[in-house]
């Protein structure tokens, strides 16, 4: 693509968004989502406010991005410190006691990096 904007990017297949403000369905990339009642059974094992531990570190559930077709589950985690990290949900670990939170589903085949903004 090149030229003068403005573009946008429809994404060929929707993306699940958890927030505090509820679920989302993205069909864009950079467009907020339209508000959902559901999203896939295996999308969003933790919610937001979940206390979790993963090899970035620990802390609280933020957010998360679902992507149902490629497998992928990437949870946005907020330290005590303020810094944030994304991680998959496999590598994700529950802390402390939240009854009403089941443990992750392993079998999603999440891949991809960290990525650490302040």
């Amino acid at each position: 693509m090149h030229g003068i904007g403005p573009f946008s990017s429809k994404l060929v297949d929707p993306v699940y968004e958890l927030t505090d403000k509820g679920t989302f369905l993205l069909t864009y990339l950079l467009r907020p989502g339209t508000p959902t009642q559901s999203s896939p059974p295996n999308c969003f094992a933790w919610k937001v406010g979940t206390q979790v531990r993963g090899y970035a570190g620990e802390g609280t559930v933020i957010g998360a991005r679902c992507s149902p077709a490629n497998h992928l589950t990437q949870y946005w985690v907020r330290r005590l410190n303020g810094e944030r990290f994304w991680a998959p949900s496999q590598e994700l670990k529950l802390i402390g006691t939240e009854p009403s939170t089941a443990a992750p589903n392993n079998s999603l085949d999440a891949s991809g990096g960290r990525v650490f903004l302040k």
